[in-house]
C-alpha cells in the first residue's frame, strides 16, 4: 500500500500563448503495489494502480483567473517487467533494466464567471528505464527508479490526438519493522510534454510530484 501526497500542474499553449493553466493543485491518492522477483533467472514483474483527488489550486483560461474550483479525480496504472543487469558480490545491491506501460487519466476543473471549464486527458505511455535496490544496513534499504518516456499516445477530451515524451522517477528509503514487514518514505516525479498532432505550435506540459509513503509485506 502507498499514499501519494502530490502537486499537479498543467500548462497548454498555442503559438507560445498560454491558453489554459492549472498550477500547484494539491492532490491525494492511494495505490496498491505488487512485485514478483525471480532470484534464479534475475527477472522481475511489478504493477501498481492508484486513484486520487485534485483539490484547490490556481487556474487560468486565456489569461483570466478562475474564481472557483471543483475537486476532480485522477487515476493511473503502471506495469513493468525487467531483468537483472548487475549485482554486488554480497548481493546487497542490484541494478535492473525494465520496460513497461503507464496509463494516466487526469482532469482539471475551473469555474470562470459561473461557467465551468475542464481539461480531461488520457496518456498511454511507454516506459524504459533502470531500477536499483539494496540494503544499507540489516534493517535499512533503498529503491530507486528512473524511466524515460520515449513515446506516448495522448488523447485530450474534445481535441485531436498528440504524441508525448517525458521522464518519470521515484526513490524510497525502507526500514524493516519485522523480518517481512517494511515501511518506507520517499518521492516521485512525473513530467510529460505533449505536442498536438497536426498543430506543432500547440503543446501541453504536465507535471506531478510529491511525497510517497509505503507499507509493504514480503512473502
Amino acid at each position: 500500500m502507498r499514499y501519494w501526497n502530490s502537486t499537479a500542474s498543467s500548462d497548454i499553449s498555442v503559438s507560445g500563448n498560454r491558453m489554459m493553466t492549472s498550477d500547484a493543485r494539491p492532490s491525494h491518492s492511494a495505490e496498491l503495489v505488487g512485485e514478483f522477483d525471480d532470484d534464479i533467472d534475475g527477472t522481475f514483474f511489478r504493477a501498481y494502480a492508484g486513484i486520487g483527488r485534485n483539490l484547490d489550486g490556481k487556474q487560468t483560461f486565456r489569461g483570466y483567473a478562475a474564481n472557483g474550483h471543483q475537486d476532480s479525480g485522477f487515476g493511473y496504472a503502471v506495469i513493468d517487467g525487467g531483468w537483472t543487469l548487475a549485482r554486488t558480490d554480497d548481493q546487497s545491491a542490484t541494478l535492473r533494466g525494465f520496460i513497461g506501460y503507464h496509463f494516466l487519466n487526469d482532469e482539471f476543473v475551473g469555474v470562470y464567471r459561473g461557467s465551468k471549464r475542464n481539461l480531461q486527458t488520457n496518456w498511454n505511455a511507454l516506459r524504459i528505464g533502470l531500477s536499483a535496490k539494496g540494503q544499507l544496513t540489516s534493517r535499512v534499504g533503498f529503491s530507486a527508479d528512473l524511466a524515460a518516456v520515449p513515446w506516448a499516445y495522448h488523447k485530450p477530451k474534445d481535441a485531436r490526438s498528440a504524441y508525448t515524451y517525458g521522464v518519470e522517477a521515484e526513490a524510497l528509503m525502507h526500514m524493516a519493522v519485522t523480518e517481512n514487514w517494511h515501511v518506507g518514505v520517499g518521492g516521485r516525479y512525473w513530467l510529460l510534454q505533449s505536442h498536438y498532432k497536426g498543430t506543432r505550435s500547440a503543446e501541453q506540459t504536465y507535471r506531478r510530484f510529491g511525497l510517497l509513503a509505503e507499507s509493504k509485506y514480503a512473502f
